[in-house]
């Protein structure tokens, strides 16, 4: 495997696919990460990274156009590339081979290859069953997922979002409560301790098709997407919940309470 791409922009997605910020851990919230392999895949001009923690049930994936000369795929390690990313500027050549090699004009680096990525079962798994899922400026499908499919989908900004989810964190609970009402156009949003220590609010949202759901899920799923950037929600009651943008795709399976 064997591409070309700018220094930062390599960078900024290998930090996101990490999808830092707040977790529950124990009875709060904390602040941690997914885990540091990742596993890139390329095609052509096409670089997919992807990441997963069987944990919290979320899987995460970013593409992006590179100048591809080699296809492949390989596991490499976030936490040991990031520090030479960050000092770089540039285009830098990647070759995966026995070791990863990462060069610019004057420098270059050589790191190990992860055998295996802890997790590549269920990236495999999720890798395949939204395989021919696709970002639509005009929500018309509601995409299969496994033996079922979603039921409604939603449009929102992801600065709205954003911004609603960092309210909702200050609760201290870290389990969002999202119901989203067809009919109407619009999201409720919530999340409590108890009824004393609550953040709710109602969101106009920018288009939706399907039927109405409602569902819990945890982690900073806001984090990982671009400012100003529209988002297509995919729902159902108490079902995994499939966020997309033009480059980038979210899959996390709901709480679901004892």
């Amino acid at each position: 495997m064997k591409f070309t791409i700018d220094a930062k922009e390599l960078e900024s997605a290998l930090t996101d696919v990490l999808l830092k910020g707040k977790y529950v851990i124990g009875v709060g919230l904390s602040n941690s990460s997914l885990d540091d392999y990742f596993y890139a895949q390329l095609k052509e001009n096409t670089l997919s990274i992807w990441n997963v923690d069987t944990i919290s049930s979320l899987i995460v994936n970013t593409r992006l156009t590179v100048d591809g000369d080699k296809d492949g795929a390989f596991v490499g390690d976030a936490k040991t590339l990031l520090p030479y990313l960050k000092k770089f500027s540039g285009e830098v050549e990647i070759d995966s081979g026995d070791i990863i090699t990462m060069k610019n004009i004057n420098s270059k680096v050589s790191q190990p290859v992860i055998v295996h990525h802890p997790n590549m079962d269920g990236i495999s798994r999720v890798r395949d069953m939204v395989k021919s899922t696709t970002y639509e400026e005009d929500l018309e499908n509601l995409w299969d997922f496994g033996k079922a499919k979603f039921e409604g989908a939603f449009r929102l900004d992801s600065n709205t979002f954003s911004e609603t989810m960092k309210l909702a964190e200050l609760v201290g609970a870290g389990v969002y409560h999202l119901d989203y009402n067809h009919d109407k156009n619009k999201l409720l949003f919530s999340s409590s301790t108890n009824n004393n220590n609550k953040f709710e609010t109602s969101i106009d949202l920018e288009g939706n098709i399907g039927e109405s759901a409602t569902l819990d899920f945890s982690g900073p799923l806001h984090n990982f997407f671009d400012k100003d950037t529209m988002l297509n929600f995919y729902v159902k009651d108490d079902f995994p919940m499939l966020i997309i943008s033009d480059n980038k795709l979210l899959l996390k399976a709901p709480n679901i309470a004892n």
